[in-house]
């Protein structure tokens, strides 16, 4: 056990029961700091954990006794195409919709236009699916975890899993010996530890083989793809001591014999101290692993020169970026202290956004977001190039954009109010952020004035010189921007409907095609139901946009309507396909189905039909499984076929007549 070191000024303050609720104001100049050596990055980690035990004894103290349950201390923190060119293959077709050109996105869905990959239930499928009528499995392969979503990179497969390690009381060390934890009360360590696995395939063949697997500490966020470079973004609980203790033992009353009180609180600080200065890095951050497939491990080095602090308060976790190259077969991290909420990436930057930690918020505090930017130049690995701050929340990847030397996100902030001892409702609104990005960093150039009081964001859009926002609090406004002056971005129009938009889709320079929702206007003369609608939006005057068709698709679910992958545009073919399911009474009145839409500019949106899956997939109760779902949840569009994609299988029909079926095939 290391000696007891110096307490943190903070702690001292404390611990004489002379300090106040100091709030971790914003730090209007973010930026990253980089650790040079092991020791101190676990240094940080310790000062961290005896910072947040200290403010949460400190709430003790002043308030009686009683804390604020929501700003608790935890011990573990942290833990959220053409085609052509193939011979025998479509001319065209759909892969995953992403939200920028040359940069792709894994899902659970992959196509070269001649296979397809699917990963349903706990199996990867290998599917021939063109021709469409010789629409066949040709191999499976059981992935260990729980498969999320994945690339397909020529003849490679790469799966991203989430897993679970239970430990046997060991913990991975540097070299060849593992470091025992101690055991107490019956069990060694914690229970277990979440993991993300990364199974890379060899798809080459008429048979799906494993080439290698990594195992990485913490959940898996998302991943963008470049070529042969992958990027990662992970999050790791740092896994603080198991015995850390809030209250004194004994039958203590603060009311009673507040100076005995603040005592027991003071000794019980100091305890707590000495266990969090006793923790080695291995037991804050577990090691990650490479297995070959012998299944011999290698433990890979925590990179401590790699890790980064930022000077603002974000919560206390971990967040990776790992570049792993395909083709030279190399993994590189680089590592920042915080919580990715948010990932964005253009052609040549990787952004990764942390929300501010509040402890305990004053009146006229705002939501607030730091951003982070790496260099992707590096196809072996991700460097970092500047931070910048913004107020309020970035909603999705769709809300951020990079522009020429510009950078421009979308947030709805919220401002907290409190006066005469209680809380208010807090202010909402929306503004839209400009930042030029230089050698030296990102310097605000401009913003919007606030908009739209008390409605948050629905969906964004900023593309180019032009930017669209949906907004939501009873009615629909479109927001179009002017963004070609980064020094004064402008709103030029707006237009109200009822309901909302939850994803908006370019169709061309002057329309826009969106999915959301139909909230029915009690003083409309045609009040529709609430339920699921489609809409293009005419924005040729910018000045004044205008709902120029609509289509009410009714009650219903559609994973498109949250998820942009599920939304499938097929230019060739003027036509949209989506899943939607539909719920009566009792399993037989389940419907699920690829519904495919005519999208025209002049005529409106016209239905072509769907793809109905029900003959697909067996009752839940003849062939349970842990992530069984019968629902379409992908379309995918090839030349003049369709094809619906379930956890059941899949079936493909003409896009003009797709109630027939030219092909099926069934996972199992």
């Amino acid at each position: 056990m290391k000696p007891f070191l110096r307490l943190c000024p903070l702690l001292l303050t404390v611990a004489c029961g002379n300090s106040e609720l100091t709030p971790e104001s914003i730090t209007e100049k973010i930026a990253l700091t980089r650790l040079q050596s092991c020791p101190e990055v676990e240094r940080y980690i310790e000062d961290r954990f005896i910072e947040d035990m200290a403010r949460h004894f400190d709430a003790l103290r002043q308030n009686g006794g009683f804390g604020w349950p929501e700003a608790g201390f935890d011990d573990r923190v942290g833990a959220p195409t053409n085609g052509g060119g193939e011979q025998g293959g479509p001319g065209e077709f759909t892969d995953t919709n992403t939200r920028e050109a040359g940069v792709d996105e894994a899902d659970f869905v992959k196509t070269d236009g001649v296979r397809t990959f699917v990963l349903a239930g706990k199996k990867l499928y290998a599917t021939q699916s063109w021709p469409a009528h010789e629409l066949r499995v040709v191999d499976s392969l059981p992935i260990d975890g729980y498969p999320r979503e994945m690339f397909l990179v020529d003849d490679i497969v790469v799966v991203f899993s989430d897993d679970w390690i239970e430990y046997d009381g060991t913990i991975p060390g540097e070299g060849a010996e593992d470091v025992a934890l101690p055991c107490e009360e019956g069990r060694c360590g914690y229970h277990g530890r979440p993991i993300s696995r990364i199974t890379i395939i060899d798809a080459s063949g008429p048979e799906l083989a494993i080439q290698r697997e990594v195992q990485l500490n913490g959940h898996y966020q998302t991943s963008r793809r470049i070529d042969d470079a992958i990027r990662i973004v992970g999050t790791e609980p740092i896994y603080g001591p198991q015995d850390l203790r809030y209250w004194p033992e004994g039958d203590f009353d603060p009311s009673r014999n507040r100076g005995r009180w603040l005592e027991a609180l003071a000794q019980l600080e100091l305890e707590n101290v000495a266990k969090i200065r006793a923790r080695s890095l291995s037991e804050f951050l577990p090691h990650s692993t490479v297995i070959d497939p012998l299944g011999n491990e290698t433990v890979l080095p925590q990179e401590c020169a790699r890790f980064h602090r930022p000077n603002a308060a974000v919560p206390l976790g971990l967040s990776s970026v790992w570049t792993l190259n395909l083709d030279l077969n190399t993994l590189d991290r680089t590592s920042v202290f915080g919580q990715a909420s948010l990932t964005y990436a253009s052609e040549d930057t990787l952004y990764i956004a942390s929300p501010h930690h509040w402890w305990l918020p004053r009146d006229g505090d705002s939501t607030h977001t730091y951003v982070h930017a790496f260099d992707l130049a590096l196809a072996t690995r991700t460097v970092y190039r500047g931070s910048f701050g913004i107020p309020g929340h970035v909603l999705d990847p769709y809300s951020i954009d990079e522009h020429e030397d510009h950078v421009r996100v979308a947030t709805h902030v919220l401002r907290f109010r409190h006066s005469e001892a209680r809380w208010q409702a807090p202010e909402l609104f929306i503004r839209v952020t400009v930042l030029r990005r230089d050698p030296f960093g990102f310097t605000r150039t401009g913003r919007t004035p606030d908009l739209a009081p008390n409605e948050q964001i629905f969906s964004a859009r900023l593309d180019g010189d032009r930017g669209f926002l949906v907004t939501f609090e009873r009615v629909d406004p479109l927001f179009t921007l002017d963004l070609s002056d980064p020094t004064n971005p402008r709103v030029i129009g707006e237009l109200k409907v009822p309901g909302f938009s939850t994803y908006i889709h370019p169709l061309g320079p002057d329309h826009l095609l969106t999915i959301g929702e139909h909230i029915p206007d009690p003083a409309a003369p045609d009040n529709f139901p609430r339920g699921l609608k489609l809409s293009v939006f005419d924005v040729s005057d910018f000045a004044q946009p205008t709902e120029l068709h609509v289509a009410y698709l009714g009650e219903g679910y559609s994973e498109a309507s949250w998820d942009p992958k599920a939304f499938t545009y097929f230019q060739t073919q003027n036509t949209l396909a989506i899943p939607i399911s539909r719920w009566g009474r009792g399993w037989d009145s389940f419907r699920s189905e690829l519904q495919l839409f005519e999208i025209d500019l002049h005529d409106g949106i016209s239905s072509r039909g769907a793809i109905d899956v029900r003959d697909l997939y067996p009752h839940p109760e003849e062939e349970p499984d842990w992530a069984y779902s019968p629902t379409v949840r992908r379309g995918l569009m090839a030349d003049e076929f369709a094809y619906a994609i379930s956890d059941a299988g899949i079936k493909a029909a003409r896009i003009d007549s797709p109630e027939t079926t030219v092909g099926s095939c069934l996972f199992r």
